[in-house]
């Protein structure tokens, strides 16, 4: 809900209500990352979307995108498919078994509720999905990059290595160190 308010300024009063209303007592959300749009009728939710977007630029309200989503659904046609299109990884959050879902949404990756880890969870049957998935798609693709830049990824612990006199740094505690440095480098880049 705190996310929601954060656009009220936004949308008119009703809009508003209407959003509030969905989302807490019809417990509609939408995911903008398996969204669809039709055009051409889609093209005047694109624009109200697009302009009340550019309205908040520089805000940083933390998930405008989606939250703009649901406080503007009622306001245009659309059509919401069942919750297995977009199953929340984490009961906390779902009503559909996860057996029946078409795609899981691993979102809040990292974060906790009551100590339980949120997302990919090696402890829970999603995150064991996402993780043998994961290992399929390594097997075919590149995916080292990925790994450094994910900072939620959970990799496994590293060991120190005795060589003689010298100790060895373990893979995960260099991983770490390149993982500091592409981000720097990232952000001296982005400045």
């Amino acid at each position: 809900m705190g996310d929601l308010e954060r656009v009220r300024e936004l949308v008119d009063p009703e809009t508003y209500r209407t959003a509030v209303r969905r989302l807490l007592e019809e417990r509609i959300d939408v995911n903008v990352g398996v969204m669809g749009v039709a055009r051409p009728n889609g093209d005047v939710f694109l624009t109200d979307w697009s302009r009340r977007m550019e309205r908040a630029n520089g805000t940083r309200i933390p998930l405008l995108d989606e939250m703009l989503v649901v406080a503007l659904l009622a306001q245009h046609r659309h059509a919401l498919v069942d919750e297995a299109w977009n199953c929340p990884a984490d009961e906390y959050f779902r009503r559909t078994n996860l057996a029946d879902a078409r795609i899981i949404h691993y979102f809040a990756d990292g974060h906790r509720v009551h100590g339980f880890r949120l997302g990919r969870n090696r402890a829970t049957w999603a995150g064991k999905r996402w993780y043998e998935i994961h290992r399929q798609a390594d097997r075919e693709l590149d995916l080292r990059r990925w790994r450094l830049l994910d900072p939620t990824f959970q990799r496994p612990a590293g060991r120190v290595v005795s060589a003689g006199s010298r100790t060895v740094r373990s893979v995960s505690r260099r991983t770490a160190d390149l993982r500091l440095r592409l981000r720097r480098v990232a952000a001296d880049v982005g400045q």
